[in-house]
């Protein structure tokens, strides 16, 4: 039996007998060839796949989906494409549904924690001209999103919504704009009012600016009509990744920066609402040459918190000096939460750094797991005139409250 065959009598793979992959963090860094993915990732997969765990994969080639749909659909798999290539063969996902659950629950506090970290990847790397006007930015999204769950339709819940808010808010009615005559109506002590009175009171020169930063940023998610319907409405439910193995896939580009914003708040609503509470079973995160995938804002985060939860990240590195520059000094940190270094940059062997053990490792003993690629069908999500949030009769409907 080679090393990436199913093993279905004991449930494992021979490398897991060399004990080389194990549930804990794991960087490889080997050079395009090395057999980081073929050696390592691929034949680790398939062991997840025989345990019937769930496990994330962000890939930028589709290489990982085309190797794994069809024998992930004959295992009853439930597979979440989440295709920032191609949004129209993907699931839907609406990023204030989740948060908009909760507060309707009336967990108005966990309501606000997630927006909070949606708020966080959305609207990072600010450039940093405006980077004292980050915090008043995200409060004001968390503003509006709250405008919304207290008044809006489920359906106009989703971030064309927080656009026109934004937008439509700042036109002139009486002395005052749309929003600012929502928050006259509000006590000082609402957290609407709180989060958004700042911005929305704010001198004209220092509020043109974050109103600007704030609704540019939002464009870039809802500037095609496709993208703007995969945000829509989430199609897939969260609590079915804890209840059934899942295969969750992430299609991406290359260092696209909206794709940096989009698998950031994923990964890290993934989190919020699945990883932290209390998994049944063990969860994998995957990300194979990292180096060509957008930044990932919560990755070190999520690094740090798998020691904690029943889950682990696998990360393939081409070249750590590019991984260096773009994480900064959370390059540190993603290294400070690694238990097991494997460098395959070596001609004969591998060398291994587990905690602070140090061993070559023979090439010879590790063979390729070398698995075909074949097409797949991902069905077509369905189209939807994206329904938003109208202030006027808003406004309207509070005069008329007050009458």
């Amino acid at each position: 039996m080679t090393m990436c065959a199913l093993n279905e009598a004991k449930g494992m793979m021979l490398i897991m007998k060399n004990n080389i992959i194990l549930n804990v963090n794991t960087i490889i860094f080997g050079k395009s060839l090395s057999g980081k993915t073929k050696k390592f990732l691929l034949p680790s997969i398939n062991d997840y796949i025989n345990k019937r765990e769930s496990f994330l994969i962000v890939d930028t080639t589709e290489e990982y989906i085309k190797t794994y749909f069809n024998k992930l659909s004959s295992r009853k798999y439930n597979i979440v494409l989440l295709n920032l290539r191609d949004y129209r063969h993907s699931v839907g996902w609406n990023p204030l549904l989740e948060p908009y659950k909760q507060y309707q629950s009336g967990n108005i506090q966990k309501a606000i924690i997630y927006l909070q970290n949606l708020a966080n990847e959305l609207f990072q790397d600010i450039e940093p001209t405006y980077e004292y006007l980050k915090d008043e930015i995200k409060q004001y999204f968390i503003a509006l999103a709250i405008l919304l769950f207290r008044s809006a339709d489920v359906k106009e819940i989703n971030l064309s919504s927080i656009y026109a808010l934004s937008s439509m808010g700042d036109k002139k009615i009486d002395d005052t704009t749309y929003l600012g005559k929502i928050l006259s109506f509000m006590d000082v002590m609402d957290p609407v009012y709180m989060l958004g009175s700042n911005l929305v009171y704010s001198p004209k020169n220092i509020k043109g600016e974050m109103l600007a930063i704030f609704n540019q940023r939002l464009v870039k998610f809802l500037r095609f009509p496709s993208l703007s319907n995969l945000l829509r409405d989430t199609t897939f439910d969260f609590k079915d990744i804890d209840s059934k193995p899942t295969a969750l896939f992430i299609n991406c580009n290359e260092s696209e920066a909206v794709d940096n914003y989009l698998i950031s708040s994923f990964i890290r609503q993934l989190f919020d609402v699945v990883l932290q509470n209390n998994r049944n079973n063990p969860f994998h995160l995957v990300m194979d040459n990292l180096e060509l995938l957008p930044k990932i804002n919560c990755l070190p985060l999520i690094m740090s918190l798998a020691n904690y939860y029943n889950y682990s990240v696998s990360l393939g590195i081409r070249n750590s000096e590019i991984i260096a520059k773009v994480y900064g000094t959370d390059y540190r940190k993603i290294m400070l939460n690694t238990k097991r270094v494997y460098n395959l940059d070596y001609e004969n062997n591998f060398i291994l750094v587990d905690g602070n053990e140090k061993r070559t490792l023979s090439k010879e003993s590790f063979e390729d797991c070398d698995l075909p690629m074949e097409n797949y069908e991902y069905p077509l999500l369905e189209e939807e005139e994206t329904k938003f949030f109208n202030i006027e009769k808003e406004i309207a409907s509070r005069i008329d409250d007050i009458k």
